[in-house]
């Protein structure tokens, strides 16, 4: 599954689905242009997931619990990038609640503040954020400036609880299954519209297809004794009760 993560640790398991723009899930999204600044709120915290974008675009459901690769592009040597999604208020139109799609490089100015000011980012104390983008598509960058502090009000908070942002969140960041990736695969190679790269359009000793696993035989586990329940650390004291928090995820 796609991954809530904190403003300080990478993802634990590649996951991801579809080309992320949402266009029947009715989730609005902040698309980032060449030259524009941006102005937003960040609410609670980023989910993690590992996207392709060749030969196909699609999110990575990397490994199973045991650590088996189950991502068929992973199998042919495909590497996915690592990506994070978030809920934000978008402050250049009107407030909309948006979706961002983001990567590395703005994150870790986003940890940044994190550790400076030792504040959640889209916690009640939160900035506001300004996002400059600098240079043309892959030569992009990204400023990250902080502005000032701007706490959400009761009727935010309250929109966020009926909204149930993070299991919306998760759900429009799920991976795509194996059976779902190799659909996509073999529908865009048998019309041409592999993406660049591809091990077969390089000439590589790829596969003609991508292979259909072998099922392993699942290992009988030898008993273990049950171990001690573990200690839960205090909860930080949220600013209102932990079930009624939106932003405690």
């Amino acid at each position: 599954m796609s991954q809530i993560v904190d403003w300080d640790e990478l993802p634990k398991n590649p996951s991801s689905k579809g080309d992320g723009k949402g266009k029947s899930d009715g989730v609005k999204y902040l698309k980032f242009e060449d030259g524009k600044r941006y102005r937003i709120r960040l609410i609670s915290k980023p989910v993690a997931y590992q996207q392709h974008w060749k030969p196909v675009i699609v999110r990575s459901p990397g490994t199973d619990k045991d650590g088996n690769v189950i991502d068929p592009l992973m199998q042919l040597g495909f590497k996915p990038e690592t990506r994070y999604s978030i809920w934000i208020l978008d402050r250049e139109d009107n407030n909309t609640l948006k979706v961002m799609d983001f990567g590395a490089s703005i994150y870790k100015e986003i940890v940044e503040w994190k550790v400076g000011f030792s504040e959640e980012p889209g916690g009640m104390n939160g900035p506001d954020f300004q996002i400059k983008i600098e240079g043309i598509k892959r030569n992009r960058k990204y400023k990250i400036l902080a502005l000032e502090r701007k706490p959400f009000t009761q009727e935010e908070l309250d929109m966020f609880k009926q909204s149930k942002l993070r299991e919306k969140l998760e759900e429009i960041r799920k991976p795509n299954t194996p059976e779902e990736i190799r659909k996509i695969y073999e529908k865009a190679k048998s019309e041409g519209k592999l993406r660049g790269d591809d091990p077969e359009v390089a000439g590589n000793d790829a596969p003609a297809a991508i292979p259909t696993p072998t099922p392993v035989p699942t290992p009988v586990a030898a008993p273990v004794a049950a171990a001690p329940a573990p200690v839960a650390k205090p909860a930080a004291k949220p600013a209102t009760p932990a079930a009624d928090d939106p932003l405690a995820w």
